[in-house]
């Protein structure tokens, strides 16, 4: 997915906050702790090694990065001016420093910057998606999975008669069905848990991935 060089002016102009989709403060604040708190809920704990897949401005970052011990939070978004503005706006008290996230800036999934992840999660960022990005997120994540990590995503679920017939967008909506994106899933030798509805704001359903071991 190549990234116009209109991105940085929608970001000038709707804010770090309201590009990745929070128009309040409010919204923003909810779906990042809703994350957090799931993410905890479901075994997250500071020694584990967290991948967030379309990070943005740092909506779940400005919670995880302060939980997690130093150099375990690592952050991929294709935006940089995004990921930079998180930090200088929703960081405080230098934890970014202290914490030492690491970041890649692109959009072709491309996760070297880390080994082996035990938590990931990527909210909001499969709805903007074509089937052959997902495709590739899913391939280049199994290179990144042990026998035990886990992958939570979310999607709108549909039938995706009405999706763009164009690149991924983030600024443009795609839906699933769940067989559809368990399919691509079982190509790239990756089990996927439907999870559904998980209370989210927008009503995006959720899946869990894992290893087909």
């Amino acid at each position: 997915m190549n990234e116009p060089e209109t991105y940085n002016d929608r970001i000038k102009k709707k804010s770090h906050r309201h590009f990745i989709g929070g128009t309040t403060p409010e919204l923003w604040h909810h779906i990042g702790k809703m994350q957090y708190h799931y993410l905890v809920s479901n075994g997250l704990e500071p020694h584990h090694k967290f991948l967030d897949v379309g990070c943005g401005s740092l909506r779940l970052g400005q919670w995880l990065i302060p939980m997690l011990n130093e150099g375990n939070y690592y952050g991929i978004d294709g935006t940089k001016k995004l990921i930079d503005l998180g930090i200088e706006k929703e960081m405080l008290f230098d934890v970014a420093s202290l914490k030492k996230p690491k970041f890649a800036y692109n959009y072709d999934f491309d996760f070297n910057f880390i080994d082996k992840f035990d938590y990931a999660i990527a909210q909001s960022v499969f709805t903007h998606l074509t089937a052959a990005h997902i495709n590739l997120c899913f391939k280049n994540l199994n290179q990144k999975m042990h026998p035990e990590s886990k992958f939570y995503c979310t999607f709108f679920e549909g039938d995706g008669s009405s999706n763009p017939k164009i690149d991924s967008d983030p600024n443009r909506s795609w839906s699933y069905t769940f067989k559809a994106l368990e399919e691509l899933a079982l190509i790239n030798n990756l089990k996927l848990t439907y999870i559904g509805d998980w209370q989210h704001p927008i009503n995006q359903k959720l899946f869990l991935a894992t290893l087909d071991v």
